[in-house]
């Protein structure tokens, strides 16, 4: 990747770079004056944040609240314990 403008040219050869630090420095005159270090964070280009975690057990409840066998046609709720202790629902709408 390369940014280019009438004064500089910055390219880029790492693919591995996450985040990058962007300042601007003046020299002339006899002085030096530089920017604040502006931090840019590279958009993410693949789904990298996997819920690894494992299922334990899934039940599904009507919206009575009543336990059933699986999911039926219309809402239904969907509870998951994980071997971590988590419990999450979901509504499911078939």
């Amino acid at each position: 990747m390369s940014t280019s403008t009438s004064k500089a040219t910055i390219y880029f050869y790492d693919k591995a770079w996450d985040k990058l630090g962007v300042q601007s420095i003046y020299r002339g005159g006899g002085e030096e004056r530089r920017s604040n270090v502006v931090w840019v964070k590279k958009a993410p280009t693949a789904i990298t944040d996997v819920d690894a975690r494992t299922a334990k057990s899934i039940s599904y409840f009507n919206i009575s609240g009543q336990r059933i066998a699986q999911p039926t046609q219309g809402i239904c709720i969907k509870r998951t314990q994980w071997t971590d202790g988590t419990v999450t629902t979901e509504k499911i709408a078939k």
